[in-house]
């Protein structure tokens, strides 16, 4: 409820409403200090207008107050946060690519693989290339010659980074 001043004279009576409408403006100017309830800066009635951009000091704003999920990509500083993709599969065989995350291309990728089930008396080697195809490599006894294994599986491992590394 807007407060407006009256002017008395001196010798002027109080009346109650007097006092009271006083009162009630004085109440309602405190309770705009209340952080929690008051003092929005909405522009609307008697709240304080909304504060501009240049309004708000350098690091006036602590990141624990910034509210969660409040701020964009967009508002972000370009690399802070670099778009990254992880895909991890087991299961492979001899000839077969480790997967690209979603949404990367192979040559923003860097791959690993390791071997997870190797039959018992095979010398087994695993390679991979560039592009993710595992190569599983058996030794054959005696001869010194590959020969593929073919029933050793692979777990493999692709980092995505958009630009590449």
């Amino acid at each position: 409820m807007p407060f407006s001043h009256v002017p008395k004279n001196p010798g002027d009576l109080i009346k109650s409403q007097d006092w009271n409408e006083a009162l009630d403006a004085v109440v309602a100017l405190f309770a705009k200090f209340n952080g929690g309830a008051g003092h929005q800066h909405s522009g609307s009635g008697e709240d304080a207008p909304p504060i501009g951009t240049s309004g708000i000091a350098d690091n006036a704003v602590s990141t624990a107050k910034i509210q969660n999920a409040a701020v964009t990509a967009a508002k972000l500083a370009a690399g802070v946060i670099p778009q990254i993709g992880i895909a991890v599969t087991g299961g492979l065989s001899h000839g077969q690519n480790i997967p690209v995350p979603a949404g990367f291309a192979v040559n923003e990728c860097v791959f690993f693989a390791t071997l997870n089930s190797v039959p018992q008396d095979e010398f087994v080697k695993i390679t991979w290339d560039n592009t993710g195809k595992i190569s599983i490599w058996k030794q054959v006894p005696f001869l010194n010659q590959p020969g593929v294994a073919g029933s050793s599986l692979a777990s493999g491992i692709a980092f995505g980074k958009k630009g590449g590394w």
